[in-house]
Formats: structure tokens, C-alpha cells, sequence
């Protein structure tokens, strides 16, 4: 006892003892002073901002009696789907899609109009006309044109250019690589648009403040036009979301839509919104390369039923206690195509708008969520137009496979789902390893793949850095981490990957079904019988009609009503995802046949996911986050700190070694048990005799103990 043995037990015993405090002042504090929380949404189930979105009239066409009555019986049978899922996904599902939507909604919508819409008074937009812009407008065929002319307006539009207008001046963090992005003119100042902004109280107040933010009049409605548009968002707000400051507040609702003028999001039909991505550049996010877009985008399956509520649910409402952290900028990448005609008495006038709802009290007691996509692999082309899409055979049966491994440890508590269902037939979700389960990496089912080359990658048309291959030195991976605005390892480095089933023993979809489907039973079996675990299904989408509304005689998507088989996933467990894809008649009608261009695809499910790790919930907590701040911006003063405290814990070691205080004064770490058994090789009778004594415990020659050994 003593010496070191003693000062690493008091160091363990402190650490634990530090840990039980602060777990038990915690516990009191949420007692004695609980952290204030944001309280459940009022409900309001008044449907008189919902319009009818089986009609795609503009403006937008009020609710009569009977379409009224059909939204409630919509509304209700989403309540019951909701009533399926797990008590905590209920809640989700109820804010995303169903009752608590419509309420939070409906509050958006009542702040809306009476602090942004009483014209001649104060409650009225602010209004400018100088802000940087990009917008222009391609018909179907100069969209698909992926070489446009120098004329062209999009033929600036790479994947460096795109990447650098997002990030703006947080290029500077990319170092030499960025510096040419800081202040890079993506659009012009030279328009007649007007960008409108409104702030005002949410209810409940402790949601904090909406930020709105709105951009038009726009007019060219025709069926087949692609509108494309760029903006720096909440700009005027910059010194409410800069950081250290804002660490702490979070979003708990955000809406980007296209409005008609009376503020009214218009549907799809006839808007069909291909993305409409609002990027949320974070330099303290715990993952590169510190941009995402989720929590606050849409696309064209984003819509519920048409039958119900409609575009109502491109808003993302998150629950009481959760929020995601506000970021320092964000920058509208929108990209919609309307794919129905005019009506000759129509309004033309369009708007584009996007909102987001952040909290003021930074002790709220809020999770912070974590985005994870399990998506199939996408393709990097030469242009954002491209999208991380991957192509599939027109006129054949196909099928894309791959297997996603779960970054982290994940509670699933809400997912949405994004392809383009004219050519998806059906979706798989499956429990662990494909190349096991199904023999995914053998024939019949290895894809047909090319391989990315040189000529995939931007020209350096008007690029700042003029080729940004050479400024890498053609290192693609070096390449992509730098130019895209989210990178994966999962687009690259294929051009093109998909099995077409015409080409195998398979011949059809159904037949690759039926031969997959057995394999699986033969595979649960095995396991089964060894004793092994089976791999379930934790998806299956399929019966596509299911989830696609009449509107003027043809179907159009909305979301699917999915239910997991499971919602606990551990770091590095594995999921196998299996897309079937063919031509939809009823959803493409003639359109895919004579179609000019390529059918391009993406499967991704979106989740919103607690979780599980320590470490990934420290690192999104606003301590966290702030830890993340001061050791990126201020490292020097960190490391001071840090050695200082080594120095001195050095220098309290080394005072206690020189006193003779490290050593243990008993035992077989003694300092004079050491002596002892160096006295052994003494000569000296003395000293055999003192280290005997001291070995045999210092006692003499009756076997009583003897204090009085020479030091």
C-alpha cells in the first residue's frame, strides 16, 4: 500500500467518483431545475390553408364541403398507418405526414399572414432586388443536353462551380484548393426578381422564430419547362446563425416549396419537384465534408396523397425535443419541372420559398438527430444535372444491388423515400450481407459496370482554377473530396452499373423475384438449423400503385406508407438493397418510349436516426459542438491548456518520485524490497542479512516483526 499503487487507485477513484457527481447533479438539476422544453403543438385541424391537390389549377383551388370531407378521410387513414409503428415513430409519423403536420402547418401559415402579408403596414415583406441570383429556364431537351453550347446558361454549371457557390466564403476552410471559391461569382445582380423576407414569433413561442424567405414573381408555367434556380438564403440574418454564437439553437421546422401568389404551395401535379435541396454548410458538423441538405429539402415523391394533404408535406416538422443544429449558411439549390398543362385562365405567377424555424433558448432540452442515407450507388457525372443518378436499360427487365454498412449505431425514428417510380418496380431492404444471403457477387446477378475515366470529369469550362483535374494532379479520389458538395465513396468510380435481366437465365423481373426468394429460404433455413440468425427483410416496397393518385386521368407519386421490421441497427452491420426496375405504363404512358433520353435512377432512403454511440451524441450536442469550435478555431490556446495540465501533472509526479513518495513502503513494489533483493548479490554479510529480513517480510529471528531495520 502507497507509492503509485495508491495515486493510480485515487486517480481511478476520482474519475469515477467525477462521473457518479456530475450523473447525480444532473439528475437533481432535471429535478431541482429542469431545462426548459419546447411544449406539443397546438392542435389545429382546420384545412383552410390545404388546397385541393387533385385539381392542378392555379392559383390553387380552395377545399369545397366534399373535397374537405376526403382530406379528413386521407388524414385519418394516415393516422391509422402512424398507429402501426412503434410509440416514438408514431410520434414522427404524426408530424411528418399527418395531424400534428396540419397543425404545425396551419400555425406556419397563421404567423405567415399576419406578420409577412398586411400590405401597406409594418407586417409586410421586407424587399430587395440586389442580391445575387441564378435562374434560367430549359425546355425537356436542352435540360438532357449534358454538352451545352458556351451559349448555353447552363453551361457554367460543373460539379466545381456548384460546390464552390455552396460553400461561398467557408471555401476558405478547403485551403489552396477553395481560396479561388471564396469570392466566386456564380450568378448575377443584374435581374428585376425580388428576394422578400419576414421573421416572426412561432407558436408555441418556445420553438423560437420562423425565417422566411421568398424570391420572384416568376411567369413560365408551360408543361416541359425546367426551372433552375440559386440563392444565398437568410443572408440578412447571417448574424444570427454565425458561430460560437449560435451554438446551441436548433431547427425544428423547415418548408422549401414553390408557392403560387397567394402563398399557396403548388402540388404535383402540376409542379413536379425534381429537388429542391436547401445545403446547410456546418464547419463543426463530425462528418465530411461538413455539408448536408437533409431535414431541409424535398423532391418530387415527397407529396402525401393527393387525396389528402398533399404538397402540405414538403414541410419537415420535427417533434417536441428534437432539433438539429443551426448552421452559419445556407444556400437553395432548387431544380422543378412542370409536367401538366395550362389551363388558358390559369395565373402564371410562381414564387420560390424557403423557411426555417429555429429556437432562441439555447438550454432547451432537445436531441440532436443524425441524417443516415442507405441508398444505392450513384454515378458522378460532368454536371449536377446528372445527380448522382445511375442509369438503367429502357426497353428490358433490370436489377442494381448493393450492400450498405451502417456508418454508426442508429435507432431508426422516421425515413421517406426517394426514386423515380416510372421505371421502380419494387424495393428491398435486407438484413446483412447480400453476397451471402443471395450469392449477389456470382452469376447470374454480377452487374454490367464501366468504369468513371478521365473524360467523365468536368472540363474546367469557366472554372476558376481552369482544369481542376490537373490542379489534383488527376487523383479523382483527391478530385472528388474537394469538388462535390457531399462525396461518397459510394459514386465512384462507376459509369454505369446495372444487370439486365435479359441478358441471364433470369429473363424477367418476376423470374429474378421467384429465384431470390429461394435463395433467401434456402439461406434462413441453413442458419436456422446451425443455430445462425436469419436475415429478415427490414423493407419491402412494392405495389406501387398503392401509393400513386388519379389526377386528370393519369397517376402521379406520392409517399409510400413503409413500415420497418426492425429499427436498431449497430455500427458495421450490413444491409443489402435490391431495386427491380421496368417501365410503368400507366406512369409513363408514351413518354418513356419516345423519350429521347436515358432512364436515370436513384434509390435512397432518407432517415432521421437517434443515435447510440457516446461519442456520435457528443459530438452533435451543443457541448460538443462547442469543444469542435474551440479546437478548430483556436488550437493554439487549446494545446497551451492541454500542456500546461501535462506539464504540471509531470512536475507533481517527478516532486513525488524525488521525496521518495512513489514508491510503495510494502509489498512486492516496496523500494526496499527492490534493495532487498539487490542486496542478495552483495558479498557483504550485512547486507545478506538485511535483505533476507526485509524479504521475509522484516522479521526476526522469532518470527516477530523488527521495526528497527537500517533505512
Amino acid at each position: 500500500w502507497g507509492g503509485w499503487p495508491r495515486y493510480a487507485l485515487l486517480c481511478v477513484s476520482a474519475v469515477v467518483g467525477i462521473k457518479v457527481a456530475v450523473e447525480l447533479s444532473s439528475g437533481v438539476a432535471s429535478v431541482v431545475a429542469p431545462r426548459p422544453k419546447i411544449p406539443p403543438q397546438e392542435r389545429d385541424l382546420s384545412l383552410k390553408y390545404i388546397r385541393d391537390y387533385k385539381d392542378p389549377r392555379a392559383p390553387a383551388v380552395a377545399l369545397t364541403p366534399e373535397t374537405e370531407e376526403r382530406v379528413r378521410h386521407e388524414l385519418l387513414k394516415t393516422s391509422v398507418y402512424c398507429a402501426t409503428l412503434s410509440a416514438e415513430q408514431q410520434v414522427w409519423c404524426e408530424h411528418m405526414i399527418g395531424r400534428d403536420l396540419l397543425s404545425g402547418y396551419n400555425a406556419y401559415r397563421n404567423g405567415r399572414a399576419a406578420h409577412c402579408e398586411q400590405e401597406g403596414t409594418e407586417n409586410w415583406w421586407t424587399e430587395t432586388t440586389n442580391f445575387q441570383l441564378k435562374y434560367y429556364v430549359l425546355d425537356e431537351d436542352a435540360y438532357y443536353n449534358f454538352t451545352p453550347s458556351p451559349t448555353a446558361p447552363n453551361y457554367d454549371v460543373t460539379w466545381p462551380t456548384f460546390s464552390g457557390a455552396i460553400r461561398g466564403p467557408w471555401n476558405a476552410e478547403l485551403g489552396e484548393h477553395g481560396l479561388p471559391y471564396v469570392d466566386y461569382q456564380w450568378g448575377t445582380y443584374d435581374h428585376d426578381y425580388r428576394l422578400q423576407s419576414c421573421k416572426f414569433e412561432a407558436t408555441p413561442r418556445e420553438r423560437g422564430h420562423w425565417y422566411v424567405n421568398r424570391v420572384g414573381p416568376f411567369s413560365n408555367r408551360d408543361k416541359g419547362s425546367w426551372h433552375f434556380i440559386w440563392f444565398h438564403a437568410f443572408a440578412q440574418w447571417e448574424d444570427e446563425f454565425r458561430l460560437p454564437e449560435a451554438i446551441g439553437r436548433a431547427m425544428t421546422a423547415s418548408l422549401v416549396s414553390f408557392n403560387d401568389k397567394d402563398g399557396n404551395i403548388i402540388g404535383y401535379p402540376p409542379l413536379h419537384m425534381h429537388h429542391f435541396h436547401m445545403f446547410q454548410v456546418n464547419p463543426l458538423a463530425p462528418f465530411w465534408p461538413h455539408t448536408v441538405f437533409t431535414d431541409f429539402e424535398t423532391h418530387g415523391d415527397d407529396s402525401c396523397s393527393q387525396e389528402g394533404l398533399g404538397a402540405a408535406c414538403y414541410m419537415k416538422f420535427f417533434p417536441p425535443g428534437f432539433g438539429s443544429q443551426v448552421v452559419p449558411r445556407y444556400f437553395v439549390d432548387a431544380l422543378a419541372n412542370f409536367v401538366a398543362d395550362n389551363h388558358p385562365e390559369d395565373d402564371q405567377e410562381f414564387w420560390v420559398e424557403v423557411s426555417l424555424l429555429a429556437t432562441d433558448d439555447k438550454r432547451l432540452d432537445l436531441e440532436r438527430p443524425l441524417p443516415v442515407l442507405p441508398m444505392m450507388p450513384g454515378l458522378h457525372g460532368h454536371m449536377p444535372a446528372l445527380a448522382g443518378t445511375y442509369v438503367v436499360p429502357k426497353h428490358t427487365d433490370s436489377l442494381v444491388w448493393c450492400t450498405y454498412e451502417l456508418p454508426f449505431s442508429v435507432e431508426f425514428l422516421w425515413w421517406k423515400w426517394h426514386t423515380h417510380y416510372y421505371y421502380t418496380n419494387e424495393i428491398w431492404f435486407v438484413e446483412g450481407d447480400g453476397t451471402e444471403i443471395f450469392g449477389l457477387d456470382r452469376d447470374p446477378y454480377i452487374l454490367h459496370t464501366t468504369p468513371w475515366t478521365r473524360a467523365d470529369v468536368a472540363d474546367g469550362r469557366r472554372d476558376p482554377t481552369g482544369d481542376p483535374m490537373k490542379e489534383f494532379d488527376g487523383n479523382l479520389d483527391e478530385y472528388i473530396q474537394f469538388r462535390f458538395p457531399i462525396p461518397t465513396e459510394w459514386e465512384f468510380p462507376y459509369n454505369e452499373r446495372f444487370l439486365d435481366l435479359a441478358t441471364t437465365p433470369l429473363q424477367t423481373m418476376e423470374g429474378a423475384k421467384e429465384d431470390l426468394l429461394e435463395r433467401h429460404r434456402a439461406y434462413n433455413a441453413k442458419q436456422l438449423a446451425s443455430g445462425g440468425k436469419p436475415a429478415d427483410f427490414i423493407f419491402r416496397v412494392g405495389d406501387i400503385e398503392q401509393f400513386h393518385s388519379d389526377v386528370g386521368g393519369r397517376m402521379w407519386t406520392h409517399r409510400p406508407h413503409t413500415k420497418p421490421s426492425k429499427s436498431v441497427f449497430h455500427k458495421g452491420d450490413k444491409i443489402t438493397i435490391i431495386a427491380f426496375h421496368r417501365n410503368t405504363p400507366y406512369l409513363c404512358g408514351d413518354t418513356c418510349e419516345t423519350s429521347k433520353q436515358p432512364i436515370r435512377q436513384h434509390i435512397i432512403n432518407v432517415m432521421t436516426c437517434r443515435p447510440l454511440d457516446a461519442d456520435m451524441k457528443f459530438a452533435l450536442s451543443s457541448a460538443g459542438t462547442q469543444l469542435v469550435y474551440y479546437t478548430k478555431y483556436y488550437p493554439m490556446t487549446c494545446f497551451l491548456l492541454l500542456a500546461t495540465l501535462i506539464a504540471s501533472l509531470a512536475y507533481l509526479a517527478y516532486s513525488l518520485y524525488a521525496l521518495g513518495k512513489c514508491a510503495p513502503t510494502a509489498g512486492p513494489f516496496s523500494r526496499n524490497q527492490y534493495k532487498a533483493y539487490a542486496k542478495l548479490e552483495s558479498d557483504d554479510p550485512d547486507d545478506l542479512e538485511l535483505s533476507t529480513k526485509a524479504i521475509n517480510g522484516h522479521r526476526d529471528i522469532n518470527g516477530h516483526r523488527d521495526f528497527n531495520i537500517p533505512k
